[in-house]
């Protein structure tokens, strides 16, 4: 799959948010928030059921999981 396939993906959630009418664009922004985090800062901890979605703005992370005590990566950002 192309590296620009998820940037045409966004693209596409951004255009389709920017149909929303004000109350509901502003509903989002309520339960929006930017969040920093430090490299090697989990964005969920170990073990807990992710509850979030998140935007990566910069920067990149991994998805891993740990098999025989090393870290097998599926997904970067």
């Amino acid at each position: 799959e192309s590296p620009y396939a998820m940037l045409s993906h966004l693209e596409k959630i951004n255009a389709l948010i920017a149909t929303f009418d004000q109350p509901t664009q502003r509903e989002l922004d309520v339960l929006s928030a930017e969040r920093s985090f430090k490299k090697g800062e989990y964005l969920v901890q170990p073990d807990r059921v992710c509850t979030q979605s998140f935007w990566l703005l910069s920067g990149s992370c991994r998805k891993y999981y740990l098999h025989d005590g090393s870290e097998i990566t599926t997904e970067l950002y």
